[in-house]
């Protein structure tokens, strides 16, 4: 993905033409750790930049959608999540509209498969998703999410030692929404322990990790989980990501 990672950098920053772009990719290929990157190389520059998981779609109108041209990049993660629902296809389509066609910003999506395999019900949505810059990713090595960690930790103004991304990687999860939920967990919990990252905190944590929607589901059903979750410690299905 170093390519892809090159190519939204210099989006980012402003130094592309392109000013729509779709990122798509599997459960773990790091669509979530990009977008994140992207919005915070754009607040670096002082800009505006508004973010949106679709996951928790459920939580909000479409109409959230609206009056986004004063934003200089928009981010929308997991899109699909939201396809086939006539109220937010329509949204997004204006917000299309004003973000790309009448120029007032730039727009970067995430998706979970190929746009143009998607099954959008908006024909004119379905057109524009296939405009733009596609960058189709390949799931994280462990290297590269052990990385992805670390940095997203020093974006978030804190350090996450290489042994405590390892230990995480090992003992908790492999999955990329996963062990990024538990960095928000350290987060907060090392700012009132006023603490740093280590192993033996993250051992003390370990009640408060919480496993993703699709883990989560996965381990309900007592069927095998997502590949990437890690069952080292206790191999029985309510425990399949710790």
């Amino acid at each position: 993905n170093a390519w892809i990672v090159e190519a939204l950098q210099r989006w980012a920053a402003g130094q592309a033409d392109e000013r729509f772009c779709v990122c798509w990719g599997a459960w773990g290929s790091g669509r979530t750790h990009l977008l994140h990157a992207v919005c915070h190389a754009v607040l670096l520059k002082t800009c505006r930049v508004f973010y949106l998981n679709c996951s928790n779609a459920s939580k909000y109108m479409p109409s959230i959608l609206e009056d986004l041209q004063t934003h200089d990049v928009v981010c929308l993660d997991d899109v699909d999540q939201v396809f086939g629902q006539p109220a937010w296809e329509n949204a997004l389509f204006h917000l299309y509209n004003e973000m790309i066609v009448l120029g007032h910003g730039r727009l970067l999506l995430s998706v979970s498969m190929a746009p143009d395999r998607i099954a959008v019900k908006l024909p004119d949505l379905r057109s524009r998703l296939v405009s733009g810059w596609i960058f189709p990713l390949q799931s994280l090595s462990e290297v590269d999410l052990k990385m992805a960690l670390i940095q997203r930790a020093h974006q978030r103004g804190f350090e996450l030692t290489v042994q405590a991304s390892q230990y995480i990687l090992t003992h908790l999860s492999r999955c990329e929404h996963c062990v990024f939920g538990y960095l928000d967990v350290l987060d907060r919990y090392s700012l009132r322990a006023q603490r740093r990252v280590t192993v033996p905190f993250v051992k003390q944590q370990y009640d408060a990790f919480r496993r993703c929607v699709s883990c989560a589901t996965a381990c309900a059903n007592a069927r095998p989980p997502p590949a990437t979750c890690n069952d080292r410690i206790n191999r029985s299905p309510s425990n399949c990501c710790t």
